[in-house]
């Protein structure tokens, strides 16, 4: 190295790249893996697909494709109560057309979001022992959770509107 070339340290981006590298060979070395073990993953996995061949049609027919139709059942008259209930709650829950009621819409929409689908669905599960309504549930539930998009309409607006007529 010449006396007018500038030392070159070295990035974090390097440090990065090492300590990573670091991790990769040491998780490699905990799993014991060896390059043998390499060659013999297709062998491995020739044997895992053959197993679904021949495929047995028979099974898919009676036992699969009746829940499949029964998912997508669900999953459409959940979306088709979830559209029903949403539109009242978007019209009570804009404090511009209901001032009152808005703020009670708004806490129930944020009570229900608080809880996860599934663990809905699991109590549902529980307590109804039927699980296609507690399925039907998390649908409804989850298209109801875009409802409070439209309760967040600005209400500047309209007192804009209210202020202009209070001065004319």
């Amino acid at each position: 190295m010449s006396a007018l070339q500038p030392k070159r340290e070295i990035g974090w981006a390097t440090w990065a790249t090492l300590i990573i590298a670091a991790l990769w060979v040491w998780s490699l070395m905990a799993i014991q893996f060896s390059p043998g073990q390499m060659l013999e993953v297709p062998a491995q996995v020739a044997k895992v697909l053959s197993f679904f061949y021949p495929a047995d049609m028979a099974y898919g027919w009676e036992k699969v494709l009746p829940a499949i139709v029964e998912s997508i059942q669900i999953a459409w008259i959940g979306t088709m109560v979830a559209a029903v209930l949403s539109l009242p709650l978007a019209l009570f829950g804009a404090s511009t057309l209901f001032p009152k009621m808005a703020h009670a819409v708004k806490f129930i929409s944020a009570t229900t979001r608080a809880f996860p689908e599934i663990l809905l669905a699991i109590y549902l599960t529980l307590v109804l022992r039927e699980f296609p309504s507690a399925t039907l549930w998390k649908f409804t539930q989850v298209s109801l959770s875009l409802t409070p998009l439209t309760l967040t309409i600005s209400t500047t607006p309209m007192r804009a509107v209210r202020m202009k007529r209070k001065l004319l």
